[in-house]
């Protein structure tokens, strides 16, 4: 698993499998049990989104650029968490993340920081939505779905009243962005095929040159249009902001949708 000038600052298991940090001269990764990189940052610019499939997901800020209020699921290393609490003063994000270990990885090897907006949740999204089912309909903005284990997309927000849940969390013209795997073919086709079915309008991709990954995002009560007048002039102004080269993911999220 490790390459030339590698080392393992920290190795932890829990009852879902392994959990490593892993750095090299100027890169700092987490791992569960497998090469993928789960969250990664550089040592010499920590706030930088290093992995492109996190860039990528924040194409939704094209057309939703100051969401107030944010969920995440999936902690990772924070890296999302991170940028939206330095870019966006004004959100509170609530994260739900299903690994205790992972929340403590996040804030002693990946400065995860103490925020009065951030709120993280150790629990399984499947029991944290029926918490959430009646206080939470239409109070998001924005939702990003990154929750993966060591083998793949995990079971928990696959399922029919997960989407449907996120439809009822989403404010109207709210946002949801969802990092898929594009090995796994079966499980993305029919995730696409329940988003489009749960939200009623056409989910557009966005697929990676360099990585496996492939991010799908939707809109509620709106279908997504990418052609839309001024777009692509917006997404260069917040990529002058953000570092963030979302003039490019907007022309790749036009190409697919004309597939």
């Amino acid at each position: 698993m490790f390459g030339f000038g590698e080392k393992r600052l920290h190795s932890t298991r829990d009852e879902h499998g392994l959990i490593e940090v892993i750095e090299n001269r100027n890169e700092r990764s987490l791992h569960f049990g497998s090469p993928a990189k789960q969250s990664s940052y550089l040592l010499n610019d920590p706030n930088y989104l290093h992995l492109s499939y996190t860039r990528a997901m924040l194409t939704s800020l094209i057309f939703q650029p100051k969401p107030r209020k944010i969920l995440i699921v999936g902690l990772g290393g924070g890296s999302l968490v991170k940028f939206l609490l330095n870019h966006l003063p004004d959100c509170e994000i609530d994260v739900v993340e299903l690994r205790g270990e992972v929340y403590q990885t996040a804030r002693q090897y990946f400065h995860l920081p103490d925020d009065l907006r951030l709120t993280v949740h150790i629990n399984d999204i499947r029991h944290h939505i029926q918490q959430l089912r009646s206080s939470h309909s239409n109070h998001y903005d924005l939702i990003l779905v990154d929750a993966f284990v060591n083998d793949g997309l995990s079971d928990s927000v696959v399922g029919n009243q997960f989407f449907s849940a996120v439809f009822n969390f989403l404010k109207p013209k709210g946002i949801l962005s969802m990092n898929l795997w594009h090995d796994d073919q079966n499980t993305s086709k029919w995730v696409m095929e329940t988003i489009n079915a749960t939200f009623g309008n056409r989910a557009m991709k966005i697929s990676l040159d360099d990585k496996e990954n492939v991010i799908t995002l939707v809109r509620k009560g709106l279908q997504l249009h990418p052609f839309e007048r001024n777009l692509l002039q917006f997404a260069k102004d917040l990529q002058g902001v953000t570092q963030i080269e979302l003039p490019k993911f907007l022309r790749v999220m036009r190409e697919h949708s004309l597939d």
